[in-house]
């Protein structure tokens, strides 16, 4: 079953001003419940092997998810817009992943870490709690981060 992580404020306020919050919600519950609901007209969008899913919360408006197998975004994290959380990343608890970052295939973002816009962050990379890693920064694989690593432009 899919879970449909919590939504940022923006689009939250976003849905609330057009009045579709409560509808959101009725329609997430439908699809982490059974993504092929009848009324929620559920689509694979192409190319189907990136598992980017449209639904229905409206007649105007529909919902639109990547899904990445088994990766986990847990309550209270934060991931900015354009970013990619790839195959068994896990991004835990008070973590926030700025815009335009790329967290790799089992990578762990323990909680409490902030990771700065256009960062990338290496396969099997593991961060350790409460960390601040400036922009830009290119994580390599396996690396474990112990210190606070700052911006460097």
């Amino acid at each position: 079953m899919p879970v449909i992580c919590e939504l940022r404020d923006d689009i939250k306020e976003y849905l609330e001003a057009r009045k579709l919050f409560k509808k959101w919600e009725k329609a997430k519950k439908l699809f982490e419940q059974n993504p092929e609901y009848p009324s929620l007209h559920t689509e694979l969008m192409e190319p189907r092997h990136r598992l980017i899913y449209s639904f229905r919360i409206d007649k105007k408006y529909r919902a639109l998810f990547i899904v990445m197998h088994h990766a986990l975004i847990n309550a209270g994290a934060r991931v900015g817009r354009n970013c990619i959380i790839n195959t068994k990343a896990l991004v835990e608890h008070d973590a926030i992943i700025e815009d335009h970052c790329h967290i790799s295939t089992g990578a762990i973002v323990n909680g409490g870490v902030k990771i700065g816009s256009g960062s990338f962050f290496g396969s099997n990379a593991v961060c350790k709690e409460y960390i601040e890693i400036g922009e830009s920064a290119v994580i390599g694989c396996g690396v474990k981060i112990t210190k606070n690593i700052p911006c460097l432009f």
